[in-house]
């Protein structure tokens, strides 16, 4: 008994730093749009019944992480870092979002946060701009405090819903079974029949 409450606390433990891990990295160094981890996270969350606290407090601070990375690598080497990230976006629309930051900085960086596959902007343009970190800091904060419990809420719920699908599907694939499994029979006695 021991060695199970062993692995169970040693499988929670690394697990929490696991999901540390992968939300820092999302969407940077991990091909993975930022939304799936988060939703995946709290799919987990649920599946593993761990403490919702803290795996909210864990992705807030791996986003945090990410993007202080970002924010700071941008700060320093400024435009011809943006350059080599920005492939595949136009330059009409790169100096569209340098606008948008000079004039309104903090809704900039506070609405980026919600634009699926434009928030990795927010901190890069925010850097090569020379925000100062603690406005960055403070709006990227305000935007993650309603962002993450919101999509990880997502996954926990989806997870609780999913368990009642997998459940009628399963009444569902045995009706269909049955129902293949009685056509089958009828097509063979009426071969039998014609033959």
């Amino acid at each position: 008994m021991r060695f199970i409450q062993g692995v169970s606390v040693y499988l929670e433990r690394y697990t929490y730093i696991g999901i540390f891990i992968a939300v820092a990295l999302s969407g940077y160094l991990i091909p993975i749009p930022e939304e799936v981890t988060l939703l995946l996270v709290g799919y987990v969350a649920a599946y593993l019944s761990l403490n919702i606290y803290i795996v909210l407090a864990l992705v807030a601070l791996g986003i945090m992480v990410g993007d202080n990375i970002l924010f700071w690598l941008s700060y320093s080497k400024g435009s011809a870092f943006i350059k080599k990230l920005r492939a595949g976006i136009t330059k009409d629309r790169l100096q569209k979002y340098r606008k948008l930051m000079k004039r309104h900085m903090g809704k900039a960086i506070f609405t980026l946060r919600f634009v699926a596959g434009l928030r990795f902007f927010a901190p890069l343009l925010a850097g090569s701009l020379r925000v100062k970190w603690r406005r960055f800091f403070i709006y990227n904060l305000l935007a993650l405090l309603i962002y993450v419990p919101l999509i990880i809420f997502l996954g926990y719920h989806f997870h609780n819903k999913l368990a009642m699908i997998i459940s009628e599907v399963e009444i569902v694939r045995h009706l269909v079974f049955a129902i293949v499994l009685a056509l089958s029979g009828y097509l063979v006695i009426y071969l039998r029949k014609k033959a």
